[in-house]
């Protein structure tokens, strides 16, 4: 709040320059959330095939290979 109350009452530059200030932190904290949930989405993927892999190397080991052979 007293930021704001600031900003009214500073000079046109002054305010201008705070205005741009506050804008930049907005993007600043955008980013940062955005990039984490990235990440986590990227690790959950990774994960998910890890997962995948170690599923298909024990039914290949109890089955062989299901890799349909062409005709």
């Amino acid at each position: 709040m007293a930021n704001r109350t600031e900003m009214i009452a500073a000079d046109p530059y002054t305010k201008r320059v705070m205005e741009e200030q506050d804008y930049a932190a907005k993007n600043i904290e955008f980013w940062k959330n955005t990039n984490t949930t990235l990440k986590d989405t990227i690790l959950q993927q990774g994960n998910t095939i890890v997962g995948l892999q170690a599923q298909l190397a024990e039914y290949q080991q109890r089955f062989g290979n299901l890799t349909p052979s062409p005709n």
